[in-house]
Formats: structure tokens, sequence, C-alpha cells
């Protein structure tokens, strides 16, 4: 059964992306065409991630930096950067279609080096495994995450995130958090969730807040014992109130 919800504004993980230039002062002019992200959800409660990013510049540049944070006991592997389907290597050279990965706390920061010339369309992926994205509670397991991030430093002509579950999710339930204008599939027969918006704006994001049973991740080592299920849902009732208020203002 499809079902259709907008997206309303909520805090979440931060991703965000910045270009970098051939001059440190010079500015970059360029547009975000296209964003997708896919999520795959785990049994030990993880999400393998996969993330293309589109670009038109109209200037030249040297590349591209993007962050990814996270909570406290998260963390990234399993990583692989891509430049219009070329494997970047890891490496602190600086040279062309190389990237470099920095932790600061709980944040990592991908720079992505690669030359670009004015009028260049370039796509990036990146593809890495996030730990511990999922929480299990003693009556339903939870995942509330960031999957478009709200850093961007110019608008996103068009997103589409997407969570995918290894089968069919009986009980699944999902909110999307983001822009009013967005469009959520939530579909428990196939397991998926998935997100689409236009022209979302760079200090937007979309949110992903998904519930469905515990057994989905059974492998999940992060754990608290407590019940959940009634909280949350009453939660996002309270936030599906104020968004459609200010929808009708």
């Amino acid at each position: 059964m499809k079902k259709k919800y907008y997206l309303v504004p909520l805090l979440g993980l931060l991703s965000c992306l910045l270009i970098f230039s051939q001059q440190v002062r010079a500015d970059v002019d360029y547009d975000i065409n296209n964003v997708e992200a896919t999520a795959r959800v785990n049994k030990d409660g993880s999400l393998t991630m996969y993330r293309q990013v589109d670009y038109s510049f109209d200037s030249d540049a040297r590349g591209v930096f993007y962050r990814q944070n996270l909570n406290e006991k998260q963390k990234l592997s399993n990583i692989q950067v891509k430049v219009d389907g070329k494997t970047a290597v890891a490496s602190t050279t600086g040279k062309n279609d190389t990237y470099e990965l920095q932790k600061n706390g709980n944040s990592y920061r991908f720079k992505v080096y690669h030359r670009i010339r004015e009028d260049e369309r370039v796509k990036v992926e990146y593809s890495y495994m996030i730990h511990n994205a999922i929480t299990n509670y003693c009556d339903t397991a939870e995942l509330n995450f960031k999957i478009i991030g709200n850093g961007w430093d110019t608008d996103l002509d068009y997103v589409r995130a997407t969570v995918i579950f290894p089968g069919r999710v009986k009980g699944l339930k999902a909110w999307a958090h983001g822009p009013l204008s967005g469009y959520t599939q939530v579909l428990p027969g196939e397991g998926k969730i998935i997100m689409t918006a236009d022209d979302v704006a760079g200090d937007s994001g979309v949110e992903v807040h998904a519930i469905f049973p515990t057994a989905v991740t059974s492998a999940n080592k992060n754990f608290v014992d407590q019940d959940k299920k009634q909280t949350i849902e009453k939660q996002e009732a309270q936030l599906a109130r104020e968004a459609n208020r200010r929808r009708q203002r």
C-alpha cells in the first residue's frame, strides 16, 4: 500500500558538502542537479550506504568536500569513493582522483581531489557502512537518520532517498522530515521507504524516522532495555499536527 507523507522540519544527523577551488579565495559557481542516497538495513543494525551527487560547474574547481556526522557510538568502514565512475584512491598526496578522509570527533570529512573545468558535469559516489545506525528496544527497532544532510552550500534540484530492508517488513512505519513539498512512499510489502523532493534548500535536508519489528535487526547489539514504540508514535503524531498547521498558514 502506498502512502503519501509531507515532509516537516526536524533536526538530525548532518551531512554536508562544500566545493574547494584551485585558488583559495576564488569563488566556484556550480549547481547540484541530483542527490541520491540509498541505505540498506543489515541484521546487525548497520547501514550500507550509497550516495551519488551530480554537479554542473560554471567555473573551474579543484575538487569537493563531503562530511558525514555521526552519533557517538557510530563509525564508518568499507569506504569507497568514485569520480565519474573511476575509483578514487585514498591518499594524502593531493593528486587528481584521490581522496583524504579525516576524522574529527564524530565527524568524517572526505576531501576529493578532481580537476574540474568550466562547464563540466561531475558525478561523485560515496559508499560506506555506518555501524550502530539502528537502536533495538524491547518493543520496536528504530532508525532515525538524516539521510540527506542539511549542510549544503547551494540548493539541490532533485533528491531521492531510499531505505531498503532485507525483505518485506510487516508493521513498518516511517515518517520523513524536510521540505513540506516532499513525497514519501512506505512500502511494507517490498521492505522499502522512498522519499523524493524537488528544489530542496541547502539548509533543509531530509530525515527518515522509522520503526519496525526487532526481528529485522535480530543481530543488533545496540539495545536499550525499555519500551519506545508508543513514545515515538505520539511524537510523530504531534509533529504531523504542527506541520499541518504550518501548511494551512
